[in-house]
């Protein structure tokens, strides 16, 4: 009898849910979730592409009979629902216009090394090409931990920049719902960096562009280090080589959330911004 009753809800529900679409917050975590997910898919893809490359050169060094690998690219994408992106922002230290990801972990300009969202005051020339200066830490200079933007990189600070021609777009947004049909639109932005394998890794790499994740540190070869584990790349592999970020895109598409299906309605080309230049020979 409670299996009965249990049917007879469970139907009397899906009738109802067929008659009057669900609200907008349901829909739209729905939508959020799938956004998520498609990101995730993509990232993990890379992953696994890298992944493929190290066990290609590890079998071609096991066996000369295998052809060597020439290596690959990838693509990982930054996405977050409550982020937002500045584009063509004027640092105000340096007045180099530049991309900004809100939030994130780069709290420096790439081109002075200053935070870029307040105005510094520099007693000498020197000071000015310190980087960072002792404003932009959070902690005595030994320890050169940066300082978090804070409220200077909230969305309503960053607004009273767009005179000067910055263009604060939010990642997500929603453009339209139809509450009859159950139906949301909504516009996406988001950011994506390539990576370029560098077989010969010949240029060092300092700890300082380690942080800043310029290169994919993780996978870096550890010198004798084969058989130590067969889980860990981080001690895995031993031949020369890894990935160095190569250039970063800004890329927007509409979607669109009907029933249980998201569809990609359009898509800009995307736009690419000024490469990083955080790379250098290790001093």
């Amino acid at each position: 009898m409670r299996l009965i009753l249990t049917a007879v809800t469970a139907a009397a529900a899906l009738g109802a849910w067929g008659c009057k679409p669900p609200p907008k917050e349901q829909i739209e975590d729905r939508l959020k979730r799938d956004i998520h997910l498609q990101f995730n898919n993509l990232n993990n893809e890379a992953q696994a592409r890298k992944e493929n490359l190290r066990k290609e050169q590890e079998a071609a060094l096991r066996n000369p009979a295998l052809p060597t690998p020439t290596g690959t690219i990838y693509s990982t994408y930054q996405w977050d629902v409550d982020g937002y992106i500045a584009e063509n922002f004027e640092c105000q230290v340096c007045k180099t216009r530049q991309l900004l990801v809100v939030p994130s972990s780069e709290y420096l300009c790439k081109s002075c090394g200053h935070c870029p969202y307040k105005m510094h005051s520099f007693a000498t020339p020197a000071a000015k090409r310190e980087s960072p200066c002792k404003s932009c830490l959070d902690a005595p200079p030994q320890y050169n931990k940066v300082k978090e933007p804070g409220d200077m990189a909230s969305e309503e600070a960053l607004k009273k920049f767009e005179g000067d021609g910055a263009k604060i777009k939010k990642m997500y947004e929603v453009t339209s719902h139809d509450p009859e049909k159950g139906i949301i639109k909504a516009t996406v932005r988001y950011v994506r960096r390539t990576w370029s394998y560098d077989g010969r890794g010949a240029v060092p790499v300092n700890d300082k562009i380690i942080v800043k994740a310029a290169v994919d540190a993780k996978w870096f070869p550890t010198e004798g280090a084969e058989g130590v584990s067969a889980t860990d790349p981080q001690t895995r592999y031993t031949r020369p080589g890894f990935h160095r970020q190569d250039t970063v895109w800004v890329g927007e598409m509409g979607l669109e959330y009907r029933g249980t299906t998201m569809t990609e309605l359009w898509r800009k080309d995307e736009v690419s911004v000024r490469p990083w230049k955080d790379i250098r020979p290790s001093r």
